[in-house]
C-alpha cells in the first residue's frame, strides 16, 4: 500500500542511557549469579554424602531438582530482589541447577589423576610386569 502525503513517520530515538542503573543491576545479577552456584555447591556436597551414607538416591535425585525452587525464598535475605520479575527468576534457578548437576556428576566420579592409579597399582595386587617384546610362540 502506498503510504499517504502529509502524514510523516517519526524516526525511532534511543532512550537516554543510565550508567549508573546499568552498574548496579548488572552487579546485582553477577552476585546472584555467584550466588545460585554457591548454593548449588552446597547442596551438590549435601547430595554427595546423602547418597554416600544411605540408600536414598532417588530422593536425593529429587533434593537436587527441587533445591533450584529454594532460591526464592533465600534471595531476598541476600540481595534486593523487588525489581526481579517472573522471567529474572529463571536465570538463576537454571545456573544452580546446572551446578549442581556438574559438581554431583564430579563428587561421584572423581578422575582419575596418575597419584590414584598409583595407589592402586601398589596396594598390593599382583599384575604381571609390561612387556614391550610381542608373546613367544606367534
Amino acid at each position: 500500500m502506498a503510504k499517504k502525503k502529509g502524514k510523516r513517520e517519526e524516526g525511532f530515538t534511543f532512550p537516554e542511557f543510565d550508567k549508573d542503573e546499568f552498574r548496579q543491576k548488572e552487579l546485582r545479577d553477577s552476585k546472584v549469579i555467584l550466588f545460585a552456584v554457591f548454593y548449588a555447591l552446597v547442596i551438590a556436597v549435601i547430595s554427595y554424602y546423602l547418597v554416600r551414607m544411605t540408600s536414598l538416591e532417588r530422593s536425593v535425585m529429587l533434593l537436587g531438582f527441587i533445591a533450584p525452587f529454594g532460591l526464592i525464598k533465600i534471595l531476598p535475605l541476600i540481595v534486593d530482589t523487588s525489581e526481579f520479575e517472573r522471567k529474572n527468576w529463571f536465570g538463576p534457578m537454571f545456573m544452580s541447577f546446572l551446578a549442581w548437576l556438574g559438581l554431583f556428576i564430579l563428587f561421584s566420579n572423581p578422575p582419575s589423576t596418575p597419584a590414584n592409579l598409583r595407589t592402586e597399582l601398589n596396594s598390593g595386587d599382583k599384575f604381571p610386569p609390561r612387556t614391550l617384546n610381542p608373546p613367544v610362540g606367534l
